[in-house]
């Protein structure tokens, strides 16, 4: 992805376009994806709102979640401060510490750390030896966090914090009696979802954000169990 007059040298994470852009066409979001300049940055004119084109600014609903505020839905960057942006209310799972994202999969201190996705790498099947059902390709976030979908770097993807790996993603969600639980929902790499109870162990957690980790993961139906 390098810009025009930038001599070939790539943008830096954040300000790249997001993993969610190339994931458009798979959300039949097609004609979305169409006015999009990955190549530029996602701040370039040519990806912000202009008269009849939403791009940057529209609403990806499968990006949103419906019991949200509205607020939630739209986002602002201090790169853009003259646009409102669509939001996600998901990012993508790097592995385990907050400098993951940036690290290199063949590396072996971070073999064992990496998760689905990262700047710049993702994931082979095989190279996810856990199973794709234990392994976390996306979480969902709390309202109020400025994440427009259309950004790289740490808009989109994150690594958990290795103290508390759940720090940025407790929230009170609707347990359908009329009473909220705590904890998120997690997209695991074969496309089904988990409940993440704040309570969760760490450790499990933190297995679960790993794509070839090796660690003995218990009963994680009892842990995260899941969601239909």
């Amino acid at each position: 992805r390098a810009g025009v007059g930038r001599f070939g040298l790539p943008y830096p994470p954040s300000q790249r376009t997001s993993v969610f852009v190339e994931l458009l066409p798979f959300l039949g979001r097609g004609q979305l994806r169409e006015t999009l300049s990955p190549r530029l940055a996602w701040y370039d004119e040519k990806n912000l709102p202009a008269p009849g084109m939403d791009r940057a600014g529209a609403w990806v609903p499968e990006l949103l979640v419906p019991y949200y505020p509205q607020s939630a839905w739209r986002a602002t960057s201090p790169l853009t401060p003259d646009h409102v942006l669509g939001a996600t209310n998901y990012v993508a799972i790097a592995g385990i510490g907050l400098d993951i994202p940036r690290a290199d999969p063949a590396d072996p201190d971070a073999k064992k750390k990496v998760g689905i996705t990262g700047y710049g790498w993702g994931s082979k099947v095989e190279e996810v030896s856990d199973g794709l059902s234990n392994t976390i390709y996306m979480m969902q976030t709390p309202p109020g966090l400025q994440q427009p979908w259309i950004a790289g770097g740490g808009a989109t993807v994150r690594g958990l914090n290795e103290k508390d790996p759940m720090a940025g993603f407790r929230y009170g969600h609707p347990d359908g009696l009329g009473a909220t639980k705590q904890g998120t929902y997690a997209l695991m790499a074969d496309g089904s979802v988990r409940w993440i109870p704040a309570n969760i162990s760490p450790d499990v957690l933190k297995a679960l954000a790993t794509r070839a980790g090796a660690e003995k993961l218990g009963d994680v139906e009892k842990a995260a169990p899941l969601v239909a």
